[in-house]
């Protein structure tokens, strides 16, 4: 299936009928609230499963993946998702180990929730997204040439490239 921009491929709240696989683009993962509030839980990239765990447990979606461009994924129903965990254990290990993972990003973000400011949170964000998703050939700290690394520093006022006075320094 393809989706477009901002399409919903699976409904906070919804039964769960079917999980999905992206093959390629990237989603987001969010919660709302009852106020109306929406949290970001995740982004998910080509290769993520989604709606795993609803299909599992049996119980309604716990959040809604939404499409942030272009996507294309595949849809397995649920019957047929459960019935090839249950002929293939190592399939099962591996999600148990996703879920693991999961988990305990979950818990690393509730943390730093709690413990870091704005600037820190971005910070650690965005050293992570460069880590697991940059490019080679890019300098050391993965995010920009040296000659611009300097100009941000100076530009954040730091020649140190501390973000903040709790935040890491930039190597």
């Amino acid at each position: 299936m393809k989706y477009g921009p901002r399409s919903t491929l699976v409904h906070q709240e919804e039964p769960s009928t079917h999980v999905v696989i992206i093959l390629s683009g990237w989603t987001k993962v969010t919660r709302s609230a009852t106020n109306g509030y929406e949290a970001l839980l995740a982004l998910r990239e080509p290769g993520d499963i989604v709606g795993e765990a609803s299909a599992v447990s049996g119980r309604t979606r716990s959040a809604t993946v939404t499409a942030l461009g272009e996507v294309e994924a595949v849809t397995i129903e649920r019957d047929g998702f459960l019935t090839h965990l249950s002929a293939s254990p190592a399939t099962a290990l591996h999600l148990l180990g996703l879920t693991a993972d999961r988990t305990r990003a979950s818990d690393r973000q509730r943390v730093e929730q709690g413990a870091l400011g704005v600037r820190e949170r971005l910070a650690l964000l965005l050293l992570d997204l460069a880590r697991t998703h940059g490019e080679q050939g890019l300098d050391r700290d993965g995010c920009c040439s040296r000659r611009s690394r300097g100009r941000t520093r100076h530009r954040r006022g730091s020649r140190t490239g501390t973000v903040g006075r709790r935040g890491p320094v930039i190597p």
